[in-house]
């Protein structure tokens, strides 16, 4: 038991570790830009990828996540890491990727504001559980896109998520 308590611990302050030595990473870059006086990355994107560390590490994970899910949050957050890093030697490249993953983010995207504050009725325990699976997949396919290195846990591609 005391075992099993200490690898979870473990697994929390890594992935806490983890989200803030990137929140930092983005905020040097942000540093950087500004001290250059050379926009190399827009704020608006800045703020995206603060927003997607939020997205992947959210303020009730701890609730929210089983072990395995919690396992995995380590690769998301160096995922979006090695995206930035790339953003930032080659644009266009980022763009294009991001091509391929945006259109399924915005269905997520519909799909909660659909069954959010405003008036449409929540989803049933079933779509909830769906829709988990669904962004699960979508993390995968965010690695297999911007950090292939990282390996994904199963094969997923745009066929699949579809």
């Amino acid at each position: 038991m005391y075992n099993k308590i200490k690898l979870l611990f473990n697994g929390i302050i890594q992935v806490l570790q983890k989200r803030r030595k990137l929140l930092d990473y983005i905020i040097n870059v942000e540093k950087k830009a500004r001290k250059q006086h050379k926009f190399i990355i827009s704020q608006v994107e800045l703020a995206d990828y603060r927003h997607q560390a939020k997205d992947i590490v959210p303020g009730r994970f701890l609730q929210e996540l089983t072990w395995e899910k919690l396992k995995r949050l380590p690769v998301y957050l160096d995922a979006l890491r090695i995206r930035l890093e790339r953003r930032l030697v080659d644009p266009g490249k980022d763009a294009t990727k991001e091509s391929r993953i945006k259109p399924f983010i915005q269905q997520i995207k519909i799909i909660r504001d659909r069954c959010g504050n405003n008036g449409q009725p929540a989803m049933t325990v079933e779509q909830r559980l769906i829709l988990t699976e669904y962004q699960e997949m979508l993390s995968e396919f965010y690695v297999s896109v911007f950090a292939p290195e990282l390996k994904t846990i199963f094969p997923v591609s745009e066929k699949k998520i579809i």
